[in-house]
């Protein structure tokens, strides 16, 4: 062998391991992925905090508080810097428009739905009461609402309606049924705002998604288990969530193909939150074994899992991918009242 053959041979060996450490590198996980770190935890005062949100801008976390107040927080700092109060009853969902410009608000037990004024703290206007109000959800440009429940003055039947915010009445009722077959607990608009998701409960346990504009219903995807918590992927293509049987999981918004199933959490799925980029969502659950899970769509993989104590509620990322809130309650232990704690995330 002359030393020509012997460089070409050294090239071949560099060139493969150069291969093997690339592919090595770009392995899902390794040199890539994300992560959280807690910036800080707010032991609240009350033992029941159902539900937070962030404003499109990322600079406002919203609460509803066990006190029947709206608190409205700096996210990067905690401070608190209005609280909006005028609830009668237990606070349950809070939505926000895309534009950052409207909030809206729903207590349980007889209590209307209220529309604020972000920046100012102004009542607005009330509508659409509920008895056991199950959801909210606001258009990009905050002209509907969406709300889901039991109405008031009904003990049997729970709906699905839309509302226009400037006038206060009611536009549509998208679907009515029994609520023992019949429990709408997750509502969202997609992206575009031209269609509205709900995920059921109870016997009708799956996915139903409305064309906005028509009120039809476009696609009804059953599911082999109660969807408690849904969120439309940035892009709309997508919807994530889960509920009773303890998965994660992602269908295609429009043929409703079950994507992908991921297991992990032992206790069902209470909240369900996408990422900005698109790549990853996140989960809670009621189980103790993880306070959330952070999931990789492009492997169907868990990316990342956070211990914490038991009773996870909600969790919700800022729209600039950097904040992840996430609400612990103990629904009614005075002794070990609710915890807000707000993440770093990581890429």
């Amino acid at each position: 062998m002359n030393i020509h053959d012997c460089l070409i041979g050294r090239k071949t060996t560099c060139l493969v391991i150069l291969a093997v450490l690339f592919s090595f590198y770009s392995l899902p996980g390794f040199a890539e992925g994300i992560s959280a770190k807690l910036r800080y935890e707010k032991r609240m005062s009350e033992a029941v905090v159902l539900e937070a949100t962030i404003s499109p801008d990322s600079k406002t976390l919203i609460t509803l508080n066990g006190d029947f107040s709206v608190g409205l927080w700096d996210l990067q700092t905690g401070q608190l810097l209005k609280s909006l109060t005028g609830h009668k009853g237990r606070l349950m969902r809070v939505a926000v428009s895309a534009d950052g410009k409207y909030l809206a608000t729903g207590a349980w037990d007889k209590d209307k739905v209220k529309i604020w004024n972000m920046a100012t703290g102004e009542l607005i206007r009330e509508m659409a009461n509920f008895d056991d109000l199950a959801s909210l959800a606001l258009s990009n440009d905050g002209q509907l609402l969406a709300a889901s429940g039991i109405p008031s003055g009904q003990t049997k039947d729970c709906t699905v309606e839309l509302w226009d915010v400037a006038k206060g009445t009611r536009l549509a009722v998208l679907a009515k049924k029994p609520v023992d077959h019949f429990y709408p607990g997750s509502l969202r608009f997609s992206p575009d705002g031209k269609h509205l998701a709900a995920g059921v409960q109870n016997r009708s346990h799956g996915i139903l998604i409305w064309d906005v504009a028509t009120q039809k219903l476009l696609k009804n995807i059953p599911h082999a288990n109660d969807v408690i918590a849904i969120d439309y992927s940035p892009d709309g293509k997508k919807i994530a969530g889960g509920g009773m049987g303890n998965t994660a999981c992602v269908w295609d918004a429009q043929t409703g193909k079950l994507l992908l199933q991921m297991k992990g959490h032992t206790d069902h799925i209470t909240g369900a939150s996408f990422h900005p980029g698109g790549r990853y969502f996140a989960t809670t659950s009621f189980g103790s074994k993880s306070l959330f899970r952070i999931w990789d769509l492009q492997t169907g993989t868990e990316a990342y899992a956070h211990a914490g104590r038991a009773r996870t509620h909600n969790l919700t990322f800022s729209r600039d991918g950097k904040s992840l809130a996430v609400v612990i309650t103990t629904y009614g232990n005075l002794g070990d009242p609710a915890t807000l704690e707000v993440y770093d995330i990581n890429q």
